[in-house]
């Protein structure tokens, strides 16, 4: 199995303005599967706080998310609002953790990330 792909390695640039518009090849849909194998560490189809943060991390170089993006991200990408992050919604929670990072002088709320979810998940 591949490495993980770190995000100025392969998720930058034409993956991350993928991720963000919804669209995944097989490459994309090939590293969620291998994030997803890596970080679900107990092993129960869903992605708590814990494991989001240490995924994310790596995937932004080792810069991690402050503990309010965190929520935020979670909260803006949890679809069935159960407060943990399931595979489809993990698709979600990284594109726009990309977004949030490229575009750190931008003012993002909940409402902003929402929006995002909803033009790039149309």
């Amino acid at each position: 199995m591949a490495s993980l792909v770190r995000r100025g390695e392969g998720l930058g640039g034409r993956r991350a303005a993928a991720m963000r518009r919804g669209h995944m090849n097989d490459e994309d849909a090939a590293f969620i599967e291998e994030v997803w194998a890596k970080y679900d560490v107990n092993d129960d189809g869903t992605m708590e706080r814990a494991e989001l943060s240490a995924l994310m991390t790596e995937i932004n170089e080792g810069v991690a998310p402050s503990p309010k993006e965190l929520r935020m991200l979670t909260k803006a990408a949890d679809a069935d609002h159960n407060g943990l992050i399931d595979k489809k919604e993990l698709k979600k929670l990284i594109a726009l953790w990309f977004v949030l990072t490229e575009e750190k002088n931008t003012k993002w709320t909940l409402g902003n990330l929402r929006r995002e979810i909803r033009q790039a998940f149309q």
